[in-house]
């Protein structure tokens, strides 16, 4: 799957992913995407589980919550997550301010800013 040049405003989930949730897919590419005002239980803004390549590229959060883990990103079995130029400001999780990483076999995170993020 694939999401670029995307706008997501006042996103709210009961469960996980407050914009975006993806369960046991191959791959996932998103670019050049801002999220703001985010909430979920789990990854404000994005919860991944089981994909086997996640990229993140040109990314904007703004003011995510998560009333448990990763007030941006929540992301569980992943075997690579790929991150360049994040943009955090205002992230809010009980654990993982920004981004809560489980069982992430290789991680990679450049370019990138977070700005009053708190756990």
């Amino acid at each position: 799957a694939q999401v670029e040049g995307s706008y997501f405003i006042n996103q709210t989930s009961t469960l996980s992913g407050g914009s975006i949730s993806t369960h046991n897919m191959a791959i996932i590419s998103l670019n050049d995407i801002e999220f703001n005002s985010s909430l979920s239980l789990s990854g404000g803004s994005l919860y991944f589980s089981g994909p086997t390549s996640v990229t993140l590229a040109d990314i904007e959060f703004n003011d995510g919550e998560a009333l448990r883990y990763g007030g941006d990103v929540f992301a569980t079995g992943t075997s690579q997550l790929n991150m360049d130029l994040i943009k955090s400001r205002k992230s809010t999780g009980l654990t993982g301010g920004s981004i809560y990483l489980l069982d992430v076999n290789n991680v990679s995170l450049s370019h990138s800013r977070f700005i009053t993020t708190r756990a």
